[in-house]
């Protein structure tokens, strides 16, 4: 049985043609979505400081920042956003084109003139995807709390290992800390996000912020 409901999701559409930005808006909101629009690549980037959508529908060719640009900056610059689908939307139709947005980065290519049952169904499924994707995470994580409260209870070597090798295979960045936020143990995930010191990091042994909060 599916139980994954995607309405209500918000949907940022990048589009220097204004009555087709109109056009997908009014498709999409007809379907159930939230929308919100941008007429090129510097105004999306703004609005995704104030915004994070569930899904983005980019055009590649606008002035000034073009569709590449605007994933590049998403991909290297917005950790949190790493989940959200980012789908290309394009006159440009050739084959290379399309490798050349897929080799990019991009989740997926819609070409215009554009179906929109096809829209609809792509952002349907990327967003069922990502849905899943969430649904066991959120499975590992429960499961790996159950192995560390039982590796905490042992206190062993062997409890120790457990944790480690458990920490490793979840693909969110987990830390293991004291009272005193000392730094017990790390998977690899959150030791490369402690390395970057991006919003956090360790000082002396011990987890620490960027800021108090």
């Amino acid at each position: 049985m599916n139980d994954f409901d995607d309405s209500g999701a918000l949907i940022l559409c990048v589009e220097d043609e204004r009555d087709l930005r109109g056009d997908i808006i009014e498709e999409l909101e007809a379907a159930g979505y939230r929308t919100i629009g941008a007429g090129d690549g510097h105004a999306a980037l703004k609005m995704l400081e104030t915004h994070k959508p569930d899904l983005v529908l980019c055009d590649i060719t606008m002035p000034g920042l073009d569709g590449f640009g605007v994933m590049r900056e998403v991909r290297n610059k917005r950790p949190d956003m790493a989940d959200v689908p980012f789908l290309f939307l394009t006159a440009l139709a050739g084959r290379a084109d399309v490798i050349q947005g897929k080799a990019a980065g991009a989740d997926d290519y819609l070409v215009k003139p554009i179906d929109y049952d096809i829209l609809l169904a792509t952002v349907r499924a990327r967003l069922a995807q990502v849905h899943r994707i969430r649904r066991n995470i959120d499975a590992e994580i429960t499961e790996t709390r159950r192995e560390l409260a039982a590796a905490v209870l042992e206190r062993s070597e062997h409890a120790v290992a457990l944790v480690a090798s458990t920490l490793d295979r979840m693909a969110a960045g987990f830390v293991l800390a004291d009272a005193n936020l000392a730094i017990v143990q790390t998977n690899s995930t959150a030791a490369a996000i402690l390395e970057w010191g991006d919003g956090l990091s360790q000082r002396g042994g011990k987890l620490a912020g960027v800021s108090a909060q």
